[in-house]
C-alpha cells in the first residue's frame, strides 16, 4: 500500500498531487494531506479500491477536506469510488471498466462531472449542485435522474444506448439529449400516440375523378428567344 502520508511527511501544505502512471499501486492512503486541492490518479491500473475521501463526522479528522479536483482514469480494476465530501467541485472518471456504481448525491459542492468509457456502470446518482454533465459510452447505464439538478445547464450524452433520462419536464435540457437516449416523458408521449385511434381513419381521399392533363399545357418559355448571337 502506498502511504502518501509517509512519503510526503512534513508537506501538509501540498496542494496538488499527480500520481499518474503508478501501475503497481493497489491501495492508497492519504490521511496527512489536509491542504490538498488537486489529485490526479490516471493510469494506476492496479488500484482496486479507494479510501473514502471524507468521513462526515464532527469527531473524526477528515482525510482530504479541501480537495476540489479529482481525476481517475485508466483503472480497469477499480470497483469502488466512495465520495462523500463538501469541497469537491470537479470529478473526472474515465476508462474504468470495472466500476459499476457511482453515488454523488451527497457531494454538495460538485459542479462538473465527466464520465466516459465506464462500460460496466449501472447506477449513477447526481447532486443537486451539478452544472455540467458529460456521459460518454456508459453502455450499461439505464437511468439517470436530472430532475433535481436545477443548476444543470450543459449536458453531453453519447453512446449510452440503454439510457433513460428523467428531466422533470425541463424542456431546456431536451435538446442536449440525443434521440437514442430518450426521456421518460418522450417515451410516454410516444406510447400514448400509438394507442390513440386516428380521427381521420374513415376519411377517403379520392382522386379518381380528377383529370390532371399536362400534355396540352404549353411551357411559357418555349417561344422565348435568347438574344445571344
Amino acid at each position: 500500500m502506498l502511504n502518501v502520508d509517509e512519503i510526503f511527511s512534513g508537506r501538509a501544505s501540498l496542494r496538488a498531487l499527480d500520481l499518474s502512471g503508478f501501475h503497481g499501486l493497489e491501495e492508497l492512503e492519504y490521511k496527512g494531506l489536509s491542504s490538498l486541492q488537486e489529485l490526479t490518479l490516471d493510469g494506476c491500473s492496479s488500484l482496486t479500491t479507494f479510501p473514502r475521501l471524507e468521513i462526515v463526522d464532527v469527531d473524526v479528522n477528515v482525510s482530504l477536506p479541501n480537495l476540489q479536483y479529482l481525476s481517475v482514469r485508466g483503472m480497469p480494476q477499480l470497483k469502488r469510488l466512495p465520495i462523500n465530501t463538501t469541497s469537491l467541485r470537479t470529478l473526472s472518471v474515465s476508462n474504468c471498466s470495472g466500476l459499476e456504481e457511482l453515488d454523488c448525491k451527497d457531494v454538495s459542492s460538485l459542479v462538473d462531472l465527466d464520465l466516459a468509457l465506464l462500460t460496466s456502470l449501472k447506477k449513477l446518482t447526481l447532486p443537486t449542485t451539478l452544472e455540467s454533465l458529460l456521459l460518454w459510452v456508459c453502455e450499461e447505464l439505464e437511468f439517470v435522474d436530472m430532475s433535481r439538478c436545477k443548476r444543470l445547464r450543459n449536458v453531453s450524452i453519447l453512446g449510452c444506448t440503454r439510457l433513460y433520462v428523467e428531466t422533470g419536464g425541463r424542456t431546456d435540457l431536451s435538446h442536449f439529449i440525443p434521440k437514442s437516449e430518450r426521456t421518460f416523458a418522450e417515451e410516454e408521449e410516444e406510447h400514448n400516440f400509438e394507442d390513440a385511434e386516428p380521427h381521420f381513419q374513415d376519411e377517403k381521399l379520392d382522386f379518381e375523378d380528377e383529370e390532371l392533363d399536362f400534355q396540352d399545357a404549353k411551357p411559357r418559355f418555349q417561344h422565348e428567344e435568347c438574344g445571344i448571337h
